[in-house]
């Protein structure tokens, strides 16, 4: 068994790894690891990069893809359409 912290949590999380040299019994199915970019204020950064307008990115979901994905479709399509977006500022790149 292996202990690592989990990164949102920062709490300890025991994992087992399967390996022929060292018989293992019990498995956690739900445990995993991975490295989650993440912002202090929890938030990902959407929007053009400072210093060169040319380019968006998307970045620091932080494990929540899948919802701030949406809406970083939504803050860039208003940005290339010349469209304001609402919540554009909440996730916008320092300047």
């Amino acid at each position: 068994m292996t202990r690592t912290l989990d990164l949102r949590t920062g709490r300890p999380v025991w994992m087992a790894y399967r390996s022929p040299s060292v018989p293992c019994t019990r498995l956690r199915r739900d445990a995993r690891t991975g490295a989650f970019g993440t912002t202090r204020t929890g938030l990902p950064l959407i929007g053009k990069l400072p210093g060169d307008p040319r380019v968006h990115a998307v970045m620091g979901y932080g494990g929540n893809g899948i919802t701030f994905s949406r809406i970083a479709a939504e803050i860039v399509r208003a940005d290339l359409t010349g469209a304001t977006d609402a919540d554009a500022a909440l996730f916008a790149f320092e300047a």
